[in-house]
């Protein structure tokens, strides 16, 4: 809670009860008056009193046929004397007295005719007041309400639906990353594979130049070995080349590859001996 103070002109009337009458005092009715009415005296010593809270004052008064002679003391100061001389005509609403700035706060204007004779007529008073108005305080970042700060805090906190999506978007995006590396991987490999000559290529043990061995009948087989060895038998005196010639034979057998005579050298001619099939 804090206050404001703000100043306001209030208007007087003679016969508001505000104001104190002392000595002799009467009333009159004049539309040109303020309210119609005014109050006057011509006596001297007779006085008025008003008390007030502000901060200046102003009496208005009207000056007759006579003209008109009062002094006004303002709390403790020095009276202040105001005359004036007799008007060829009434003259209404004149200010009597206005005071300098005041402090704020409870003041007293004393009010004194100073002439005996003189018609002193008092209208109405001005005199600015300051009033009081009570107000809430401007709300700040120290003095939030609780509601206001638990919407606020509620504001900056994420909520467990945010936080649920943040996870599974990070989750989505590394299996992204991963499946982009795999796939990354594998076709690299793939270029190297094509890149790479089989092993299977140039490591035959047969090349297409080659002819495939000779095949043999087994029975066929059979009688040459035996017919390789009756002879064998037979030619004894030939023991030093025969057994040559017979292991030949075998060699020739076992890898299906025609004996070659050890006598021709290796070379082909019409002496050399052909096998038996």
């Amino acid at each position: 809670m804090y206050r404001t103070r703000h100043s306001t002109l209030l208007t007087v009337d003679d016969r508001d009860p505000r104001i104190t009458y002392q000595g002799s005092w009467f009333t009159t009715t004049d539309a040109n008056d303020h309210n119609s009415t005014a109050t006057g005296t011509t006596r001297a010593g007779s006085t008025v009193q008003f008390v007030f809270n502000g901060t200046q004052v102003t009496v208005f008064g009207t000056v007759g046929s006579t003209g008109s002679s009062s002094s006004y003391t303002l709390d403790d100061s020095p009276p202040v004397q105001f005359t004036i001389s007799q008007p060829s005509s009434a003259i209404y609403n004149e200010p009597f007295y206005s005071s300098p700035l005041l402090p704020a706060g409870e003041h007293t204007l004393t009010i004194n005719a100073t002439a005996d004779g003189d018609y002193l007529w008092l209208d109405y008073l001005q005199f600015t007041a300051l009033q009081n108005e009570t107000q809430t305080d401007a709300p700040s970042l120290n003095s939030t309400t609780p509601s206001m700060r638990d919407s606020w805090a509620k504001s900056r906190a994420i909520s467990p639906a945010a936080i649920s999506g943040i996870v599974i978007g990070t989750v989505v995006l590394l299996l992204v990353i991963a499946g982009a590396l795999c796939y990354a991987c594998g076709w690299c490999v793939c270029i190297k594979r094509r890149r790479a000559p089989s092993p299977e290529k140039g490591t035959d043990l047969v090349t297409e130049d080659e002819s495939p061995p000779p095949t043999m009948d087994i029975f066929k087989l059979r009688k040459m070995i035996a017919a390789r060895r009756g002879a064998a038998a037979s030619n004894s005196h030939s023991s030093s080349s025969k057994p040559t010639e017979s292991s030949a034979i075998f060699t020739s057998v076992i890898f299906l590859t025609p004996p070659v005579s050890e006598t021709s050298g290796g070379c082909a001619d019409g002496n050399q001996n052909t096998p038996v099939r």
